[in-house]
């Protein structure tokens, strides 16, 4: 990809952000610009890749606003949200949000959204063959267009579920636990905007 054009591609994914996450984005690729004017192409990489992480982490906020602060009796625990999470050796976007219920026996979900996954591989060869759908035990959902993998956890205490959308290089993953009935858990997954957030993420 030309120089030019990817500056002009960064021009126009600015246009949904904030002004403040703007000029972020924008003190990066003028630094860049110059660097590239200079022949530094390894500054001017550099460069780049600072503006690629501010936008990163400006899609990381717009797909936690996504998420309810309360889902069903399970509250957000605003304080451990994490987006991007580079300092866990991830490139692109991360994101993450846990619910806790206050009640006895408590319920616990948890959101996350990962460019290249580890699990990716195995999720996707898994939707796409329906022999290994019938014979694993493991179900397959459809939530906004989009199809997930469904997954009781054998022995789990509490029990646990986990439900994960592979979309492009990335993988949107819901876990469970203290939740015992199926049915509950596809509800509440389908109050959650799910191809929204794809979208954005994409």
């Amino acid at each position: 990809m030309q120089i030019k054009t990817l500056f002009l591609g960064m021009g126009l994914i600015l246009a949904g952000f904030n002004l403040s996450a703007q000029n972020k984005v924008n003190e990066h690729l003028a630094t860049a610009k110059s660097q590239y004017a200079a022949k530094n192409l390894e500054d001017t990489r550099f460069a780049l890749q600072q503006a690629l992480t501010e936008v990163d982490i400006m899609i990381g906020k717009l797909i936690l606003e996504k998420m309810p602060a309360q889902w069903s009796d399970m509250k957000a625990i605003i304080d451990k949200d994490e987006h991007v999470g580079s300092s866990q050796g991830f490139a692109g976007v991360y994101v993450f949000r846990n619910y806790e219920s206050s009640a006895e026996p408590k319920k616990t979900a948890e959101i996350t959204l990962i460019n290249d996954s580890p699990l990716l591989a195995g999720v996707n060869a898994f939707l796409s063959m329906p022999m290994a759908v019938a014979l694993s035990g493991r179900k397959t959902i459809k939530v906004d267009g989009y199809k997930g993998m469904l997954e009781r956890v054998e022995n789990a205490q509490p029990t646990e579920y986990n439900i994960n959308f592979p979309f492009g290089q990335s993988l949107l993953s819901f876990r469970f636990q203290g939740i015992d009935d199926e049915n509950t858990i596809i509800k509440l997954v389908d109050e959650i905007p799910v191809g929204e957030i794809i979208k954005l993420a994409n």
